[in-house]
């Protein structure tokens, strides 16, 4: 059975998830923030509705802290990270912890002259999904393989998030099992096919099943 992206997805679809994936691309996600960047894949990892509760939280966390001026990026998130009130924005250690470690890692490898998005981004570059646990990142208590994939997508590495949403997607689609590296496989394949990047595909199908179309701004 051949499957076709304009038959699959509305216009409108297309058009905001063709937005949202080249704002990973160009970087422009969260303000072109890296440590906003990094804390909407930790509190995704929740498994909570991203467009119900973790855009809110993360856009909570900029308006109280990074809009201030308190806290503007990853360095100065970990030494102010015991001053904030963390249970008021998202009550749950696990994620806050993987996060404080990404920012950590981000800092430490952080080149003179470069910034921690040109840091975070070369990482995202050279990370390898069949290495993902040995991966520095990767073996950070409470990241995940959906959340070490989304991290990178974030900051416009074609690839794929296969979270519960995406597989279920292809499941319903394709009806057939897979697993998340077989979820992967088929995402990239129909990418490829449309002629569209994984990220693109990926953004359709969150838009879609959510049912969120155009109530947040990119």
């Amino acid at each position: 059975m051949e499957y076709d992206y304009g038959s699959l997805f509305t216009e409108a679809v297309r058009s905001e998830a063709k937005g949202f994936a080249l704002s990973c691309v160009n970087g422009s996600r969260w303000y072109s923030n890296p440590l906003l960047i990094a804390m909407d894949a930790c509190f995704d990892s929740s498994g909570l509705g991203y467009f119900s509760v973790v855009f809110r939280k993360v856009n909570l966390f900029y308006e109280k802290y990074v809009k201030t001026g308190i806290i503007k990026d990853m360095e100065s998130f970990i030494r102010k990270y015991n001053e904030i009130d963390r249970d008021s924005i998202f009550m749950n250690n696990r994620v806050w912890s993987a996060l404080k470690d990404i920012c950590a890692y981000v800092v430490s490898k952080k080149k003179q002259g470069h910034t921690e998005m040109q840091t975070l981004k070369e990482w995202a570059r050279n990370a390898k999904i069949e290495s993902w646990r040995e991966d520095s990142i990767g073996m950070i208590k409470g990241v995940g393989l959906i959340t070490f994939q989304y991290l990178r997508m974030q900051v416009g590495e074609n690839v794929v998030m296969p979270d519960k949403v995406i597989l279920n997607w292809v499941v319903k689609t394709l009806k057939r099992k897979v697993d998340a590296f077989g979820c992967m496989k088929a995402v990239d394949g129909l990418s490829r096919r449309w002629g569209i990047s994984n990220i693109e595909l990926c953004w359709a199908i969150w838009i879609q099943e959510s049912g969120e179309l155009g109530k947040i701004d990119i």
